[in-house]
C-alpha cells in the first residue's frame, strides 16, 4: 500500500488542485474572521450585526462550514468588520 502524503487537508479533499486552493483560501478568511470576532469578545448578536449577516449564518460561519460561504461573501464580511486584505500572487 502505498503512503499519500498532501500539503494540506484540502488537497487531500478536493478533486483538482483549484478546488483545493479555492477551500485554503476561504478557510484562511474564515479564520481571520472568527479570531477577529473572539478577540473583541462579541456576542453572536453583535457579531452578526458587525458583518452584516444573521446570527444563523454567523453560527454556520463560526462551525467552520466552508462550503457554505463564497469569497465574494467572505470578502463582504471581512469589509463590513474593517479589515484590510492584502493580495500576494506568485509562481508556485
Amino acid at each position: 500500500m502505498q503512503v499519500r502524503t498532501f500539503h494540506s487537508a484540502w488537497d487531500a479533499f478536493s478533486d483538482t488542485p483549484e478546488e483545493a486552493a479555492v477551500m485554503t483560501f476561504k478557510s484562511d478568511l474564515m479564520i481571520d474572521i472568527t479570531e477577529f470576532i473572539k478577540k473583541k469578545h462579541w456576542r453572536k448578536t453583535k457579531a452578526a450585526q458587525k458583518c452584516g449577516i444573521t446570527v444563523t449564518r454567523l453560527e454556520r460561519l463560526l462551525e467552520g462550514k466552508v462550503s457554505e460561504f463564497s469569497i465574494e461573501s467572505l470578502f463582504y464580511i471581512m469589509t463590513s468588520l474593517g479589515r484590510n486584505i492584502e493580495y500576494i500572487f506568485h509562481d508556485n
